[in-house]
């Protein structure tokens, strides 16, 4: 289990650095130990936004790094959970260089992340797409640089449609009303079926 008793012992940190330290540091790769990480943080939910590294690495930058979405619904759920909007800020977090999460997901091209971010920034969307770090680049100067088109096309979508966030995809809607209308076809059939079926036994 994850405790915060080695760094105390060996003398180099308290045990309150020891669990910050741990809390980001699990997401920096695919950790091989998910369910142990979030026992961890459900146990310690206000790390979530009080760890940060030396250099202001948070849990929410690290998961943008890497791709993990499952991270950030954790914090999403944990915000939910206990209604402390501290929790939810931390998507919106900078980092020594001035960097937010989204910063970092345009930078390596994490769509599903930046989507995220975007969905459930407590400041909004143009708030966070209008960031600049201390050399002045926005995310999208970031996506630009690095040739991450993925997220370029969203972006700029997304400031033509006034900072407005994408409806679900048509195809979605006439899935769902599909599968709506076929429901209904399917429960006036089986009342019909019955209809017949008492008449015929009277």
């Amino acid at each position: 289990a994850i405790t915060a008793g080695e760094g105390k012992k060996k003398g180099r940190m308290s045990e309150e650095e020891e669990l910050k330290k741990r809390a980001v540091s699990a997401c920096a790769t695919v950790y091989p130990k998910w369910d142990e990480w979030k026992e961890f943080i459900s146990a310690n939910p206000n790390l979530i936004y009080q760890a940060k590294d030396r250099y202001g690495w948070t849990c929410a930058h690290r998961a943008s790094r890497n791709g993990r979405l499952d991270v950030l619904e954790c914090i999403l759920m944990h915000h939910k959970q206990t209604n402390n909007d501290e929790i939810l800020k931390v998507v919106e977090s900078k980092r020594n260089d001035g960097w937010t999460p989204a910063h970092i997901g345009a930078y390596y091209g994490r769509l599903e992340c930046f989507v995220f971010l975007m969905q459930h920034a407590p400041t909004g969307v143009k708030w966070n797409l209008e960031q600049k770090d201390f050399v002045g680049r926005t995310p999208l100067d970031c996506a630009i640089e690095q040739k991450k088109q993925n997220i370029v096309d969203y972006i700029q979508r997304i400031q033509q449609q006034n900072y407005q966030l994408d409806p679900p995809p048509p195809a979605a809607a006439a899935a769902t009303t599909s599968r709506k209308s076929s429901s209904s076809s399917s429960q006036s059939a089986s009342t019909s079926s019955t209809n017949a079926s008492s008449a015929a036994s009277a």
